[in-house]
């Protein structure tokens, strides 16, 4: 049965999330950054985008839904890597950071491990050849900090297919 009230894919699979920085990257239709923070409003989300129309259409999201836990970036990933490295503005390292369909891992470890604070964790939201991604990901991943790369599966509703979840911890 499905909980509507919480997404337990992120909190199962990020040792607890509650009172959490999550970051989203490349949230572009919503999923799972605007949905997570609908469903988890102990947390706090944000949400990074660099096409404008989508950031329009994520802050239009936030502002209907009254979401208060959101807050809506229009950034590429290394554009956050670089605030935070360089403490501009208020941006720390998140504690987890989500994604979904943004990148293959050996491009996406580069693009979000970085954003993690130690004993972060990424999880991301990929495809069947998940574990392949990660194997062929291996030295990207290490060079950025990552450990325990996994896939565990994650499912969606009775009778679809689970998502498979690549899961990384940073060191």
């Amino acid at each position: 049965q499905i909980n509507p009230l919480r997404l337990n894919w992120i909190d199962e699979h990020s040792g607890g999330i509650a009172g959490k920085t999550v970051l989203d990257v490349g949230s572009g239709g919503g999923f799972p950054g605007i949905v997570a923070a609908a469903c988890m409003p102990d947390c706090a989300f944000t949400l990074i985008e660099p096409m404008e129309r989508r950031v329009e259409w994520l802050q239009e999201c936030v502002d209907d839904m009254d979401l208060q836990n959101g807050t809506i970036i229009r950034a590429r990933s290394d554009e956050v890597i670089d605030r935070i490295k360089h403490h501009e503005g208020e941006l720390k390292p998140f504690s987890v950071v989500t994604c979904r369909a943004v990148a293959p891992m050996t491009k996406l470890a580069g693009w979000t491990l970085p954003l993690l604070r130690p004993q972060g964790r990424l999880v991301a939201l990929k495809g069947r050849s998940a574990q392949a991604e990660i194997e062929k990901a291996k030295h990207q991943i290490s060079h950025a900090r990552g450990v325990r790369a996994r896939v565990v599966e994650a499912p969606v509703a009775p009778g679809l297919e689970s998502t498979h979840v690549v899961l990384v911890d940073k060191r």
